[in-house]
């Protein structure tokens, strides 16, 4: 009687393990050819990101502002839509170049006109990195850029389906997260 227990035990324990969500040999085949096409297209440095939705990253004293001004009921200034806007990041070769909305504190006060604070750049990154992650199917493009009053740290993930996460870390200002997609550049 304790040896049929055991053995339903064992069998049981057998069956758990062995009935995980494991891809097929077709779902692994597919997604190898998505990260290859992914890799062929960063690597040729010739895309665009079309940002979609901005995330800010707030300070307690602007969470404090909003929460003053808004209902707080369902209310935040966490997404902001770019639906209407054209932001967007271009890398073309060796040049890159952005116009993005930004939603956050400015911290110095350096700007040539205080009412356009956007995040907007043009010309040649003094560092360019592209990482790939083989495991994760990303990849990852980081790069510096100075802008006339400031300097910019970019890092682009860019997942198989093409969505993406873009992260401006400015030196004057609180971080932004954008979301999007990216496509080849049309020549």
């Amino acid at each position: 009687m304790k040896i049929g227990r055991l053995l339903n035990h064992v069998f049981l324990l057998f069956m758990l393990t062995n009935c995980g969500s494991r891809k097929s040999e077709v779902e692994l085949f597919s997604e190898q050819v998505l990260f290859n096409q992914l890799q062929e297209l960063i690597s040729s440095k010739s895309f665009y990101f079309s940002a979609e939705a901005a995330f800010p990253m707030q300070s307690n004293y602007i969470v404090a502002v909003s929460n003053a001004l808004l209902s707080p009921i369902g209310s935040n200034g966490v997404r902001q839509q770019l639906s209407s806007n054209d932001d967007f990041l271009k890398i073309n070769n060796d040049s890159v170049s952005g116009k993005l909305s930004y939603f956050g504190e400015l911290r110095v006060a350096n700007y040539n006109d205080s009412r356009d604070a956007n995040v907007e750049f043009e010309g040649y990154p003094y560092y360019f990195k592209i990482i790939e992650n083989e495991k994760k199917k990303t990849i990852t493009v980081k790069f510096k850029i100075k802008s006339n009053s400031e300097d910019f740290n970019v890092s682009l993930v860019v997942f198989l389906n093409k969505t993406s996460k873009l992260l401006v870390l400015g030196s004057s200002r609180t971080a932004i997260r954008y979301e999007g997609k990216v496509k080849p550049l049309k020549k």
